[in-house]
C-alpha cells in the first residue's frame, strides 16, 4: 500500500516597491500554483510577479495558493501607494498653471493634455462644498469666471482619467 502526504498551503508574501514598480516575492509554503489579484482589475498567475501600477491608492492585493487535494489558503494585505507617484501624474501634474493667483475675476487653469482625455475642474470652498465645475474637453486650458465668487481661500481640484491633483486659489473681491 502506498501511502500519499499533501501538505496544506500557507501563503505568504512580501514586496518592494520602487514608485508605482512592485516585486511581489512569494514566500508560501508547499503551494504548487498561485493566482494573484493586484486589486486594480489585474492578475497574475506567475510565482512571484512584478506589477506596475498606475494608480494613486490603497490596494488590497491577495494571494490565492494551492496545492490539490489540500483546500486553498489566500493571504490579503492593503498596499498604500497614495505617496507614491505615477509616470502618468508626474508630467500632468508639474505641466498645471494657475493664473493670477491671486485672482480677482477670474482665474486661468492651462495643462499639457498628454493623456488626450478630458479635464475636469471643480473649484471647492473650505467646508468641500463644490462651488463650481467645469469640462476641459481635450483643451489645454480653462478660463474660471469668479464674478459671483466670494473672496476667501478655494481649492481647484484637477481631474484627468484617474489622475487628480488639488491646488490652492486665492479670490479677492
Amino acid at each position: 500500500d502506498v501511502i500519499d502526504i499533501f501538505w496544506e498551503t500557507n501563503a505568504d508574501f512580501t514586496y518592494d516597491r520602487d514608485a508605482m514598480l512592485v516585486n511581489f516575492t512569494n514566500t508560501s509554503d508547499n503551494s504548487n500554483t498561485v493566482y494573484w489579484d493586484f486589486g486594480d482589475g489585474n492578475t497574475s498567475v506567475e510565482f512571484s510577479p512584478v506589477h506596475q501600477y498606475r494608480n494613486k491608492f490603497i490596494f488590497d492585493v491577495e494571494l490565492i495558493c494551492f496545492n490539490p487535494p489540500c483546500v486553498p489558503d489566500t493571504m490579503k494585505m492593503q498596499l498604500d501607494l497614495r505617496n507614491g507617484t505615477g509616470v502618468e501624474d508626474i508630467k500632468f501634474e508639474k505641466s498645471i498653471k494657475i493664473y493670477p493667483n491671486p485672482a480677482t475675476t477670474y482665474l486661468n487653469i492651462s495643462w499639457t493634455n498628454a493623456a488626450n482625455e478630458p479635464v475636469y475642474v471643480d473649484l471647492v470652498n473650505s467646508t468641500g462644498a463644490i462651488i463650481k465645475s467645469m469640462k476641459g474637453n481635450l483643451s489645454e486650458s480653462l478660463t474660471l469666471d469668479l464674478q459671483d465668487i466670494g473672496g476667501g481661500i478655494y481649492w481647484l481640484r484637477i481631474k484627468q482619467g484617474y489622475m487628480v491633483t488639488v491646488r490652492k486659489a486665492v479670490i479677492y473681491n
